[in-house]
């Protein structure tokens, strides 16, 4: 049992995205509720109370009760395969360099909510800026110190929704001028104009001590996925050496291999369709 509160949040919570919540029955019997994403919450209760009068023990023996009582959920996701983003979504996505032609198609067929990301969100503005539609994604190099006057209209435009997928930091957010309380709620209500996907599966499946991130909330929105996804870090290792200052900014999309705008144009588009589960 030794370290089991350790495993759980390491080796489960963590990996699948679920949740626990730790507390005490009006009896005094420490317990566990383990939110295991969509397949709803189970309850593990310790056998004795007044033995357990710490805290940190009523945890361990909660943990290790959880640990044991999920092998079946554990054993159905260590089950499955685990593939490349760009196996899961094969279909390439329409890429449009941000510019005034691309802008005008925008706002002539403006969609009711989009989803949107960053790279290199450590500096401000950020390196890069995706926003999708269902049919399309914009990806915008950030110029002359500032976003574009288009997409700064559409995080000024209250008639479209935008959706985030961000760490608990907000940086995404804050890297394009959004001002956002740490705590707000608003975020994960979908009658906000700026809503979080983190915020939304931390109200609906309990919060969590390390950010879900896109991939894992995308799967938990999606049982009918029976695959575990991820994505190279080597994707994102180029943006990571812009904003540190060991690579020259970017001039344009074309600076950019077609792999590199697929893996951006990506993480948008699936922010949005994970918003529309």
């Amino acid at each position: 049992m030794s370290n089991a509160k350790q495993r759980l949040n390491q080796q489960v919570l963590q990996k699948y995205g679920w949740s626990a919540a730790f507390d005490k029955t009006e009896d005094g019997y420490w317990y566990v509720d383990v939110t295991v994403g969509l397949h709803g919450t189970h309850r593990f209760v310790a056998a004795e109370s007044n033995s357990m009068e710490s805290p940190k023990e009523g945890v361990q023996v909660t943990s290790a009760l959880a640990l044991e009582g999920l092998t079946e959920y554990i054993q159905r996701e260590e089950a499955k395969p685990v593939q490349d983003i760009t196996h899961v979504f094969p279909n390439r996505i329409i890429v449009k360099e941000s510019n005034e032609e691309t802008w005008n198609y925008f706002w002539t067929h403006k969609p009711g909510v989009v989803g949107i990301d960053t790279e290199g969100n450590q500096i401000s503005p950020p390196v890069l800026l995706q926003i999708a539609t269902d049919d399309y994604t914009i990806i915008e190099v950030p110029t002359a110190n500032r976003i574009s006057i288009h997409a700064q209209r559409l995080l000024d435009d209250n008639s479209i929704v935008k959706v985030f997928c961000d760490n608990f930091s907000h940086r995404d957010k804050t890297s394009l001028g959004l001002a956002i309380h740490t705590n707000n709620r608003d975020l994960a209500s979908k009658q906000s104009t700026v809503v979080d996907l983190e915020s939304m599966c931390a109200e609906r499946i309990g919060p969590v001590q390390v950010p879900r991130g896109i991939l894992r909330i995308y799967t938990l929105a999606s049982p009918e996925l029976h695959v575990r996804i991820e994505k190279s870090r080597a994707s994102v290792k180029r943006f990571s050496f812009i904003e540190q200052g060991r690579m020259p900014r970017l001039r344009s999309i074309s600076d950019l291999s077609q792999k590199e705008q697929q893996y951006a144009a990506l993480d948008a588009w699936i922010t949005l369709q994970a918003y529309k589960k």
